[in-house]
């Protein structure tokens, strides 16, 4: 794995912690990170109440930019493997779903976008 590669994956799960602290700090139970199926994969599956949420996490240089990077192909791939997740488990076909992003730049507080998508 290149230097620029390895600094990037870095950068890339110090963004998932501080995402995972921002959701635990809002009373988020964090059921699954970096969950993988054959239809993609999706970085957070958190619970809180009655809704079960699917995040994806986005670094980018400003929070901005992060918030707005997500492509359509992307989404329909997190979308894919939401599905695929809840069809593999009975208790998660009765909650409420919700795709959210939670945007990071350097030296910024993570911010949370509910109904993302």
């Amino acid at each position: 794995m290149s230097e620029k590669r390895q600094k990037s994956e870095f950068y890339g799960r110090l963004a998932e912690f501080a995402a995972i602290l921002l959701l635990t700090l809002k009373f988020y139970l964090v059921l699954r990170t970096r969950y993988r199926n054959n239809y993609g994969e999706i970085d957070i599956i958190a619970l809180r109440g009655k809704k079960l949420v699917f995040v994806e996490v986005k670094l980018r240089k400003a929070t901005e930019s992060a918030q707005f990077s997500i492509s359509h192909r992307q989404m329909e791939r997190i979308k894919n493997a939401a599905i695929g997740f809840c069809k593999s488990r009975k208790w998660a076909g009765q909650k409420q779903w919700r795709y959210d992003v939670i945007a990071c730049a350097p030296w910024k507080l993570p911010k949370h976008i509910k109904n993302a998508f």
